[in-house]
C-alpha cells in the first residue's frame, strides 16, 4: 500500500508541476488545462497536499525542511486557485490543511461517523436551507470581502430555487446516471450545483440514499485507526463539505471512498492481530 501511494504521489506532483507551469508562464488557454478546467486543477492540488501529508509529515519530529515544502506546497495551491479563479478550489485546500493540523493534535473527529452522516446530509439540503447561511453577516462578509464573489454565490441560489421543479417525477428512481446535463439543461443551466443532489437527480432516493449509507459504513472503518487512515478520511470529508455547491461526488470521490474502505480494513486488522 505504501509503495503504491508513494507511485501515486510522485506521479501526481509531477502532472501538478507541469500543469501549474503551463499555467503561470500562460501557455495553456485560459478556461482548459493540462488537467482539465480549473476545479479539476485545484482539486489535484488538494489530493497532493494529502498525499504530501501522508508521506512527510506523519512522524512527530518533523525537520524544518520538510515544514518549508509543505508550507510551499500551501502557498502554491493558494496561488493558483486564485490565478485560475477557483473559490471552491481555495476554500478546499485551505479546509483540508486546518483539518490535517487538528487530526495531528489528536482530535479526531474523522471517528465520529454519525458526524460525518449528519454533514453530508447538511450539504445534500443546503439547496433548502441556503438562506439561513448566506444570510449570516459573517458569512456574507467571508464570500463578498475576502472570497470577492457574488453573494448569490455565482448563480447557484437560482439555481436552488427550482431543485424541487428538477427533481420533479425522478425523485424515486432519478432520470438515469449521465442525464443531469440535459434535465438541467432544460431550466438553462449546465448542473444542479450540489454533488449529492446529482445523485439524487440520477438515481432517485434509492441510489442517494444508498451513497449515504456507503458513506456511514466506511467512515466507521477509520475508528480507532491510525492517523494514515485519517488523513485520507479528512480529504473525503473535504469533498462532502464542498459538495454542497459543486459536483464533487464522482469517480474520483468513489475512488477513495473504495480506498479508505479497504486501507481502514486493512489497519483494523492489523490493530486486532
Amino acid at each position: 500500500m505504501n509503495k503504491y501511494i508513494d507511485l501515486l504521489f510522485k506521479y501526481l506532483f509531477g502532472i501538478m508541476v507541469v500543469n501549474d507551469l503551463l499555467i503561470l508562464a500562460r501557455i495553456t488557454n485560459s478556461t482548459y488545462y493540462l488537467v482539465g478546467i480549473k476545479f479539476d486543477v485545484t482539486y489535484l492540488h488538494i489530493m497532493v497536499l494529502a498525499l504530501f501529508y501522508y508521506k512527510y509529515m506523519m512522524t512527530e519530529d518533523i525537520d524544518r525542511i520538510t515544514w518549508v515544502k509543505y508550507i510551499v506546497l500551501i502557498a502554491e495551491s493558494v496561488l493558483i486557485a486564485k490565478v485560475v479563479d477557483c473559490a471552491t478550489g481555495l476554500v478546499g485546500a485551505v479546509l483540508l490543511v486546518v483539518m490535517l493540523f487538528v487530526h495531528r493534535n489528536k482530535n479526531y473527529i474523522m471517528n465520529k461517523r454519525l458526524l460525518i452522516l449528519l454533514v453530508a446530509i447538511a450539504c445534500m439540503l443546503f439547496p433548502f436551507w441556503y438562506n439561513l447561511i448566506l444570510s449570516n453577516h459573517y458569512v456574507t462578509y467571508f464570500v463578498e470581502g475576502i472570497l470577492h464573489k457574488k453573494i448569490t454565490l455565482t448563480g447557484r441560489t437560482y439555481i436552488y430555487e427550482i431543485a424541487l421543479v428538477l427533481l420533479g417525477d425522478g425523485w424515486m428512481t432519478g432520470y438515469g446516471i449521465g442525464t443531469n446535463y440535459e434535465i438541467c439543461m432544460r431550466a438553462g443551466f449546465v448542473n444542479i450545483q450540489n454533488g449529492f443532489l446529482k445523485v439524487f437527480m440520477d438515481t432517485g432516493i434509492i441510489g442517494g440514499l444508498s451513497l449515504l449509507a456507503l458513506v456511514f459504513l466506511v467512515f466507521g472503518r477509520t475508528r480507532n485507526s491510525r492517523k494514515e487512515t485519517i488523513i485520507f478520511a479528512s480529504y473525503i470529508f473535504v469533498f462532502i463539505i464542498l459538495s454542497s455547491i459543486e459536483i464533487t461526488i464522482g469517480n474520483t470521490f468513489m475512488f477513495w471512498l473504495l480506498f479508505l474502505f479497504v486501507y481502514g480494513r486493512a489497519v483494523r486488522n492489523t490493530n486486532k492481530k
